[in-house]
Formats: structure tokens, C-alpha cells, sequence
């Protein structure tokens, strides 16, 4: 009995090492992805606006890629500074190693206007 529990432990720890090591290589392959994303026209006038003292504002938290596309390039129609912060949690309810969400922040002297056009361009 003690020696098929450790069998199992050890052929559980080397699934966990394996699919750690995928997982963490795709964190770091989507972080530099992410980062290349951010370094674009409207991030840059992000960061010269906060610097100049302007409040930003988180929008929210996506998780679904599609929605945060959708955002992404009604922004960069719009001409709308926005900052994209992407962050990884635990889920091992789903049997999924990491869920990925993505985070916008906006200047809040836009929030109105960008609500106006999440709400103008719903599905």
C-alpha cells in the first residue's frame, strides 16, 4: 500500500514538473509578447500623460482574448491612451495550471468617452 502511494506521488510530481515547466515558458513567451504590444503609439502617451500627472484608472480585468482585442483596437481607432498589465493565477479547479487575465488602465479624463464607446459598439 506504502509503496503504491509512492509510486503515485512520484509519477504525480513528475506530470506537475513537466506541465510547470511548459506553463512557465508560455508565461514568459506571453509576457514578451505583451510587452511588444504595450510599446505602442497609445501606450507611450499613456505613460507621457501619467507622468505629467495625470490619474489612471483600471477599466478591467479580461480573461476572454477576444474582448481585450475588441478593446485594444477600438482604442488604437480612437485614439485613446491605454496601458495593457497582463497577470497569471493558479487554477487548478479547471485542471488548467494558469489562467491569464489581462488588465486595461485608461486616463480617467477618458472614462466617460470610453464608456460611451464600449456601449456604442456591443454586440
Amino acid at each position: 500500500m506504502l509503496f503504491t502511494l509512492i509510486i503515485l506521488l512520484i509519477i504525480f510530481l513528475g506530470f506537475w514538473i513537466i506541465f510547470s515547466k511548459k506553463n512557465i515558458n508560455e508565461i514568459i513567451d506571453d509576457v514578451k509578447n505583451v510587452n511588444k504590444e504595450t510599446r505602442n503609439e497609445m501606450g507611450e502617451l499613456f505613460f507621457k500623460e501619467v507622468k505629467s500627472g495625470a490619474k489612471k484608472k483600471k477599466l478591467s480585468n479580461i480573461s476572454k482574448e477576444s474582448d481585450f482585442v475588441r478593446l485594444k483596437t477600438l482604442f488604437d481607432e480612437k485614439k485613446i491612451p491605454y496601458y495593457i498589465e497582463t497577470n497569471y493565477v493558479l487554477n487548478f479547479l479547471l485542471l488548467r495550471r494558469f489562467e491569464k487575465y489581462v488588465a486595461i488602465y485608461i486616463l480617467e479624463k477618458n472614462y466617460d468617452e470610453i464608456i460611451k464607446i464600449i456601449e456604442e459598439n456591443k454586440n
